[in-house]
């Protein structure tokens, strides 16, 4: 199982039922490939249901 499937399926475990249609996440889980095939950068997803403050603060403190 390549990588980011394996770290996209972990996330979406807990909290993309709750924001996204099945649907929905086969789309993001492929953007996410795609994009990944043009960098050697690393894609992470981290929902929350709210962020109290900034927005950029709490990505940096979730990764």
């Amino acid at each position: 199982m390549p990588l980011v499937y394996a770290a996209i399926k972990n996330i979406f475990v807990n909290q993309a039922e709750r924001f996204f249609t099945k649907e929905e996440q086969d789309l993001i889980v492929d953007a996410i490939k795609t994009a990944e095939k043009n960098t050697s950068g690393e894609i992470r997803v981290h929902l929350e249901s709210i962020c109290w403050g900034d927005a950029m603060v709490r990505s940096q403190k979730s990764f």
